[in-house]
């Protein structure tokens, strides 16, 4: 039998390391992104103008097909206020 490659439990071994490796950094981009209130918004302007169909943040604030929203507001999420102004659905969050 050749010597020249590697045995089945140290492939394992190494697949399994970058594996563990890989959910680690793929969890704390989810962590951060999902902390910071104007991913959630341009999340949902993005998917609205891609489904072509509105997509609701809360009961007064949806984005319609080509992603404007419903009316101009301000909106106060996780410490932020969030200015939202009419036409094209562009927003500014400030932290209080």
């Amino acid at each position: 039998m050749s010597k020249k490659g590697f045995t089945l439990l140290e492939m394992m071994t190494v697949l399994f390391v970058i594996g563990v490796l890989m959910m680690l950094c793929l969890l704390s981009i989810h962590i951060y992104v999902s902390t910071d209130p104007t991913s959630k918004l341009h999340y949902l302007q993005l998917k609205a103008m891609y489904e072509r169909k509105s997509q609701i943040h809360s009961t007064s604030l949806w984005f319609n097909k080509n992603g404007n929203v419903n009316h101009a507001q301000s909106i106060l999420t996780n410490g932020y206020s969030c200015t939202i102004q009419l036409g094209f659905g562009r927003f500014n969050c400030e932290k209080r």
